[in-house]
């Protein structure tokens, strides 16, 4: 039970791909927090990342794009459904099918 209570866990950001069901990691990004800051509305310490989950997340479909790894859709957590997200793999992956034909 957690509630009430903090739990310390890994910031793990992975990309697997999956086929034939059969899941490969093809990515993966430990998070690093070193940023200390106060949050106002705490007044408790807490840490942040120099960059964030989403332009890592961009910068792994940039990898898999760069690597050749042919795919059709990319599936995420909600936490990801932002426009600037979505408007990336459009633009990035059209760009890619459209070398490639």
């Amino acid at each position: 039970m957690t509630i009430g209570r903090n739990v310390k866990g890994i910031n793990l950001l992975n990309c697997l791909y999956h086929a034939d069901n059969i899941s490969i990691p093809v990515g993966f990004e430990l998070i690093h927090k070193p940023i200390k800051f106060i949050d106002p509305k705490t007044d408790k310490e807490k840490r942040r990342s120099e960059v964030t989950k989403n332009e890592l997340m961009r910068d792994m479909i940039n990898a898999c794009i760069q690597n050749q790894l042919i795919f059709s859709y990319v599936l995420f957590d909600s936490w990801f459904s932002s426009e600037e997200n979505f408007e990336h793999i459009k633009i990035k992956h059209r760009l890619y099918r459209s070398i490639e034909e």
